[in-house]
């Protein structure tokens, strides 16, 4: 074996894979790092050092700092394909990519994919561990029809319903796959994601989407007028939806307020651009705020956000925006512009 320090073995699925590679290991490495469930079923001599992955992955790269510097051997044993959302990641950030050897196994979006026969391919793939913003689900509904979703004790099933149910998102339906690879593997779909907030789960669990019909229109910049749902002629038109979202040189990621937003056409629109990005269209009337959302679900354009609210003081309480729209509200005019110039990053 090499001289690096560090080696970091993906264990598999379930219990169908006692891993040859960790049992090679076992005289070699002077501490194992991983899950309490993985560190639990270890079977090395006592001397053997174990640490236990709690959550805190700074105190756990300091510790195995501290191992590689007494030239001590550390294995670390993660789920799959450690550098596929996996603590491998930030282990070759840490100490390099020449200090560190990763073993990759096959992942749970895999085991998935195969139990529900979808290419794995066709599948957008994202985590929600650690992480209490669910933006990036609904980015990757815009661009995926399937959905796999690594989950954790906080962001669930039931968190996902919930964030569905409470934007009116019904195109999607949710199967539910528990302790895969395992003798008490369970998957269950339920095409009312309702039916989920109601029902308990393992906490080892993976969430896929699939979505079941296709949005009004394929989002793009210039969509026909005809398209939004709208209040007599108050609509920013096509032409010069166009050129203004050409002017706003938006990036994937960038945030966008649309101000004065009417029926959301310039926001939704912007969407298509900055697919990665939040997009929030403020508007004032409360009987064009639903049409802003009836537009986006018609468009399927998910990270856009309807804001019921006055700008500038509405502004305060959203993300900085990268870029800036103003489509109504120039009764306030100056002081909007006035915000904008200080606030826009």
């Amino acid at each position: 074996m090499s001289a690096i320090k560090i080696r970091v073995i993906g264990a598999g699925v379930g219990n169908t894979d006692v891993n040859h590679l960790i049992k090679e290991h076992l005289d070699w490495a002077d501490i194992f790092v991983g899950g309490k469930r993985f560190i639990s079923e270890l079977k090395c001599p006592e001397t053997k050092e174990k640490v236990i992955i709690k959550g805190d992955v700074r105190a756990v790269l300091e510790k195995i700092r501290s191992a590689v510097k007494l030239n001590k051997n550390v294995v670390v044993i993660s789920d799959g394909d450690p550098l596929f959302f996996g603590i491998a990641r930030g282990i070759v950030q840490e100490f390099g990519k020449e200090n560190v050897e990763v073993y990759p196994n096959i992942t749970v979006a895999q085991v998935a994919c195969a139990r529900l026969g979808v290419p794995f391919e066709e599948m957008g793939v994202v985590s929600l561990h650690g992480k209490r913003s669910f933006h990036q689900v609904l980015s990757a509904m815009m661009d995926y029809n399937i959905i796999g979703i690594y989950t954790d004790s906080a962001s669930g099933p039931k968190r996902i319903a919930d964030e569905l149910v409470k934007r009116d998102i019904k195109e999607f339906s949710m199967t539910v796959l528990e302790e895969l690879g395992t003798d008490d593997e369970k998957i269950t779909e339920f095409f009312d994601v309702n039916d989920v907030i109601n029902n308990d789960f393992s906490a080892i669990n993976f969430v896929v989407l699939k979505r079941n019909s296709p949005p009004g229109q394929k989002i793009r910049v210039g969509m026909e007028d005809e398209f939004y749902i709208h209040e007599g002629g108050l609509i920013t038109k096509r032409e010069v939806r166009a050129v203004s979202i050409s002017m706003l040189e938006l990036d994937l990621d960038s945030t966008v307020w649309d101000i004065g937003a009417g029926c959301g056409s310039v926001g939704i629109e912007c969407a298509a651009v900055s697919r990665r990005g939040r997009i929030f269209c403020i508007e004032r009337d409360k009987e064009r705020v639903l049409m802003i959302k009836q537009n986006v679900q018609r468009a399927g354009a998910y990270i856009v956000e309807a804001v019921h609210g006055s700008a500038p003081e509405c502004l305060k309480d959203l993300p900085v925006a990268d870029r800036a729209f103003i489509g109504g509200g120039l009764s306030e005019g100056l002081s909007i512009l006035e915000y904008l110039t200080e606030n826009i990053k």
